[in-house]
């Protein structure tokens, strides 16, 4: 373990007190939640029904606890040891938007794997190009 700047209550490798913990888990749900509307103001644009909007939340989640699972990994050249709930942003909302406007759900789901290729790839050249970023600020930049 590597010595803790004096500006930090807890370091990565120190455990937190278990209400703390509890509280900080009922946060990130809550942020989680959130961002279960994205997919339903999607499904909404292009007309569906309650049944897609319902599958389409479903998949969010999936993939959602897929990349905090990934994100939360602390070895090399994946992940950043840190507990950052994947949460899409506006931008990716207008986006999205547009593009179930233009052309349907699977032109979503192309850009989405086409923008989460490109992330993956990206952080991984970062690393091996022997480029060291501090571990927040590469969570920072490599979190879609």
């Amino acid at each position: 373990m590597g010595i803790k700047p004096s500006n930090l209550t807890y370091s990565v490798d120190e455990k937190t007190p278990l209400w703390i913990a509890y509280f900080m888990g009922f946060q990130h749900v809550c942020i989680i939640a959130i961002a279960f509307i994205s997919p339903v103001v999607v499904v909404r644009e292009i007309g569906g029904t309650i049944s897609q909007a319902t599958n389409l939340v479903a998949v969010s989640m999936i993939a959602g606890g897929i990349g905090f699972i990934v994100q939360a990994f602390s070895r090399e050249p994946i992940g950043s040891g840190y507990l950052c709930p994947q949460v899409c942003g506006p931008s990716f909302l207008t986006a999205s938007i547009l593009a179930v406007k233009t052309g349907g759900l699977s032109l979503l789901f192309g850009m989405t794997a086409v923008a989460g290729v490109f992330h993956a790839i990206s952080g991984i050249s970062t690393w091996a190009s022997g480029v060291y970023l501090r571990s927040s600020l590469r969570a920072t930049i490599l979190i879609p």
